[in-house]
């Protein structure tokens, strides 16, 4: 009994000393606070529960990518939030979210991250996403839900921005979004990051210390690789144009794009120029659509489903 009872005790003497070195090395802002996660598992004593409230920047004084975390979580509410460039390059997290008023990303800021969720959200009113440069954000990342909810983008951006990337689903709700440019495309550098890792970072809400994966074969240049593309509730417009389907995506590999709840009237003569290669399902239910320009889908070669169900047509 003695015995059963000093291995434990000694069990958890090793389980806390792990979890105080994991969050020793980050050398935290005051304003985080570190735990270690609520799973006891000899092999992942490195998952790491970290909240930060009102931080106003973060910099690469912080050696945030040191460790991999269950969550990582920032709330920065009735403030800004400056994102220093490369400050999360090469950061490993199953779920990372930003409660933030007023956000801006700088260069690189997620340079080469795997990650399983990122969500970028503000409750009550819209927050606000300022793409400082308008260039490489997350160049050589892999994401697998990236998620944007009540934010005002407040202007175009530029495709730049997700070069190099592979997001398995791109998701903005109830948000005010503008479209896509690519106006900057020309100074994509000749030489760009290839992609860490060969899978998606699987997350939920159970938050296991078990990271899975989802396998894809890789495939390493400059485009956007999506498999799903939503947008609901947030088209900032009622006359869709083709600025809301980014040219550096590829939609050879792109499965479904979905535009619901947008209040969408009128379909333009080529909309869909870029989707030439797409052949996948386009979802365009819940809008207002009443008028469809004669050309609005003759760039539409290869789609499999196109369902324009709960319109005025």
């Amino acid at each position: 009994m003695l015995i059963g009872y000093c291995i434990l005790l000694f069990l958890s003497n090793l389980f806390s000393i792990n979890a105080q070195t994991a969050c020793n090395l980050l050398n935290l802002p005051r304003e985080c606070q570190c735990q270690r996660t609520r799973h006891t598992s000899l092999f992942f004593i490195n998952e790491t529960y970290v909240r930060c409230r009102q931080l106003t920047e973060i910099t690469t004084n912080h050696s945030w990518s040191n460790i991999s975390y269950d969550r990582l979580i920032f709330e920065t509410f009735q403030d800004n939030l400056t994102l220093h460039q490369s400050v999360f390059a090469n950061i490993f997290v199953r779920t990372l979210r930003f409660n933030v008023q007023n956000l801006i990303l700088n260069d690189y800021s997620f340079q080469n991250a795997y990650i399983g969720q990122l969500m970028i959200s503000y409750n009550d009113i819209r927050g606000r996403i300022n793409f400082q440069n308008n260039y490489q954000i997350f160049s050589g990342s892999i994401i697998t839900n990236l998620y944007f909810k009540f934010i005002d983008f407040q202007t175009i951006i530029s495709e730049i921005i997700f070069s190099n990337t592979r997001i398995h689903t791109l998701t903005i709700q109830s948000s005010k979004f503008y479209g896509f440019t690519n106006k900057k495309l020309e100074i994509i550098p000749n030489t760009l990051s290839k992609l860490k890792y060969d899978s998606f970072l699987e997350y939920d809400y159970s938050l296991s210390t078990n990271f899975k994966k989802i396998s894809y074969e890789p495939e390493y240049s400059y485009p956007l690789y999506l498999t799903r593309y939503t947008i609901i509730s947030s088209i900032n417009t009622t006359n869709l144009t083709e600025n809301y389907f980014p040219n550096n995506l590829d939609y050879n590999q792109l499965e479904e794009i979905e535009l619901s709840f947008n209040q969408i009237n009128t379909l333009d003569a080529h909309v869909f120029r870029y989707l030439k290669e797409f052949h996948g399902r386009l979802i365009l239910i819940h809008n207002e659509i009443y008028h469809i320009d004669p050309y609005a889908f003759i760039d539409l070669y290869l789609v499999k489903n196109l369902s324009l169900a709960k319109n005025f047509i």
